[in-house]
């Protein structure tokens, strides 16, 4: 039987009686309805019950933090959600970049500045829920397009058993787009159709012939990035441990190593006053490949002049490096996940659809298949990559990204 979940304007999550009455008079005074609990086991069966609006949730702990922001994302991801505290903690902002939260108010604050942080948020769930009812298709058209995109990547995941059989379709797919042999086969087939044989020699059309050649250079890289990509692919990195300031120098080595590719779409890369960890676990020679490989794939994925942003976190014995960029239009129906829904859909990064880009056909790895073996090194290292789209908050106005993050194990 379909329950129908009462819609409610606030949800508060706090466990001081102080601070909540205080939002409580705010609800009231504006007349906004509201439910209240100060246990983690009451706010979950409450959303099984209610839709909220907005959550107001106070902060924990920093890792328990984020666990609470995930679950609570998952079950209502919907809801805009509101940090409440009694300080400013400097990771608020990279979860308001991440997408995990709306924004925070001190509950040292006024009564105003609380009202207007809330009414903020209200009014963004309504302009989310009315560019949803406008939209084209129907939830339910949408969720049967999710399952079936789900169900036809799983297809795909069981059809390709092997990391090996995956590389060959992927360089299969890339050989015969743009330059290369894409243009070489039907090239020859008309020099076929129109020569003129003369005796020892035969006439062709000047045009196809330059043609020819020009599209031979192409091939001639694409031999030699094969051969380097086997050598990569032999190696067996073993995990070693790289200090903070190895890691910002091989991160700042990688991005002079890539400025011929930056120069095609005239990108800028923004680092943050970024804090390092003591000592992560890695290798030093894959990490240049790994930065490398995943700054190209931001640029290829982003709009040209636009701005790529690299930034850092550490949660506990994890190291996060998380790069930015702005989605590329395409000129489909889709853009990434749907703005109108911003739906946090993590995939592994390698996945992602391959968008060719020809001006990019000197880059290190290529073919596609750059990510397959960026991931297959992180894994052996310990640690992971994802990628998702994430809507920054910190942009004026709140923009749609997409956001890699690898993780790496801290010594410390």
């Amino acid at each position: 039987m379909h329950v129908t979940k009462k819609i409610v304007d606030i949800l508060i999550y706090d466990t001081s009686e102080k601070s909540t009455k205080a939002i409580i008079d705010i609800c009231e005074l504006n007349s906004w309805t509201y439910e209240q609990c100060n246990q983690l086991e009451d706010a979950v069966k409450k959303l099984v019950v209610i839709d909220p609006r907005v959550i107001i949730v106070e902060v924990f702990s920093r890792s328990k933090d984020i666990e609470l922001l995930r679950a609570l994302k998952k079950i209502r991801s919907n809801s805009i959600i509101v940090k409440y505290s009694e300080t400013t903690e400097d990771y608020f902002f990279y979860q308001k970049r991440f997408g995990l939260i709306y924004d925070f108010v001190l509950k040292s604050c006024s009564q105003e500045v609380i009202f207007e942080v809330l009414k903020k948020a209200i009014d963004y769930h309504h302009y989310k829920t009315s560019k949803l009812s406008t939209s084209d298709k129907s939830l339910s058209g949408i969720k049967s397009e999710l399952e079936g995109m789900v169900w036809k990547e799983q297809k795909l995941v069981d059809s390709q058993k092997t990391m090996g059989k995956a590389i060959i379709e992927s360089i299969v797919h890339s050989i015969y787009q743009g330059m290369g042999f894409g243009n070489i086969v039907p090239i020859v087939d008309l020099l076929e159709l129109g020569r003129i044989d003369e005796g020892e020699y035969t006439k062709v059309q000047t045009e196809l012939l330059n043609s020819l050649i020009e599209n031979t250079a192409p091939v001639l890289i694409m031999k030699d990035k094969l051969d380097n990509m086997l050598t990569i692919m032999d190696m067996n990195p073993k995990s070693e441990n790289v200090s903070g300031k190895e890691f910002e120098e091989i991160l700042l080595k990688a991005i002079e190593e890539i400025e011929k590719l930056r120069l095609i779409k005239n990108h800028n890369f923004s680092l943050e006053k970024n804090i390092y960890p003591n000592e992560i676990i890695s290798n030093k020679e894959v990490l240049g490949i790994i930065f490398r490989e995943i700054l190209t794939n931001a640029m290829k994925f982003s709009p040209d002049n636009s701005s790529i942003l690299i930034s850092t976190y550490k949660v506990e014995n994890e190291f996060f490096l998380v790069v930015f960029n702005d989605i590329l239009e395409d000129g489909s129906s889709y853009t990434g996940i749907p703005p109108e829904m911003e739906f946090e859909i993590f995939e592994p990064f390698f996945k992602i659809s391959n968008v060719f880009d020809e001006r990019f056909y000197q880059e290190e790895l290529g073919f596609g298949i750059g990510l397959t073996v960026v991931h297959d090194f992180i894994k052996k290292l310990g640690g992971n990559i994802h990628l998702n789209n994430v809507v920054d908050y910190v942009s004026k106005p709140s923009k749609l990204k997409i956001k890699t993050e690898v993780s790496f194990i801290t010594t410390n």
